[in-house]
């Protein structure tokens, strides 16, 4: 796992429901249980501060990293696509369409697009020709606008009219199948853990590792799965297995890995309110 990826995990998944920050000394020593040393931990930080997501405050004669406005805003995105699956809502048919021009000298532009697209659940019908079964066009509008990207980019909303012709456009712009075994991986890998995970066997920084590691596991999918309406997708489609195994495992390995994080983490400072954990007080997961 890259340090990058771990140290927005820890954010995501622990520090950011107990205020957003965390002391160097804190990270430094978390990453440590990933292999990562202290130099390359205290470089990620930097650069992770440099791109806009962390900022630093002094308290107490230690430095201490907390979550960016930005950093807030592509955390929450980034549960949406992970958590949530829009697969089994009501399909109407209609297909996003987005076309772009870029210069060849603009490359940096042209290589955010096709990540932010991808993110979003678009698929390439053409070099600068993507679709999408859902309704993202104001998102990739506002995500343009927040990272201050310019081009020229016509955003269409379309219908084939056929379900056959829906079915052909879906095949042409992923490959479900190599979807499916990527999934089927997973599965595999994870469906038999569930049965550990209920019987508690993962305590301790062993728990935290393994939760960071499920959710490094499946949060990948998002950027080739596109969510695809159940009419769009095979039957007994393996996705929706992982989908669910992957929410069980998260849910029953969150506590044992949070209160691990509150052992070892430096206490926040006072000013600090504790963020209840998606789920607390409540059945149900997050």
């Amino acid at each position: 796992m890259r340090p990058r990826s771990l140290v927005i995990d820890l954010y995501a998944n622990y520090i950011r429901y107990r205020g957003g920050v965390a002391s160097v000394q804190t990270l430094v020593g978390l990453l440590d249980r990933f292999g990562v040393g202290e130099e390359t931990a205290r470089v990620t930080l930097s650069r992770l501060k440099r791109q806009g997501w962390l900022a630093t405050e002094r308290r107490s004669r230690s430095s201490w990293y907390r979550l960016t406005p930005l950093g807030v805003q592509e955390l929450d995105e980034g549960r949406e696509r992970i958590f949530t699956r829009h697969g089994m809502d009501p399909w109407d048919g209609r297909w996003s369409l987005v076309i772009y021009q870029v210069p060849e000298a603009e490359r940096q532009v042209r290589q955010w697009l096709r990540t932010r697209l991808q993110w979003l659940g678009f698929g390439p019908l053409g070099p600068a020709t993507w679709v999408s079964p859902h309704d993202r066009l104001r998102e990739l509008e506002e995500a343009m606008a927040a990272a201050e990207i310019e081009a020229q980019v016509d955003l269409l909303d379309a219908s084939t009219g056929s379900l056959a012709r829906d079915r052909e456009l879906a095949r042409r712009c992923w490959d479900l199948e190599e979807v499916a075994e990527a999934y089927q991986r997973f599965v595999t890998r994870y469906q038999p853990r569930i049965e550990r995970y209920e019987a508690g066997e993962f305590e301790g920084a062993e728990a935290l590792i393994e939760h960071i590691e499920l959710v490094a596991a499946y949060r990948k999918f998002p950027f080739s799965d596109p969510d695809l309406p159940r009419e769009l997708l095979p039957t007994d489609w393996i996705g929706t297995t992982a989908h669910t195994t992957f929410l069980q495992g998260y849910e029953l390995l969150k506590g044992a890995a949070m209160a691990y994080y509150d052992e070892v983490a430096d206490p926040a400072p006072a000013a600090v309110a504790r963020v209840p954990l998606p789920g607390e007080g409540r059945s149900g997961l997050s």
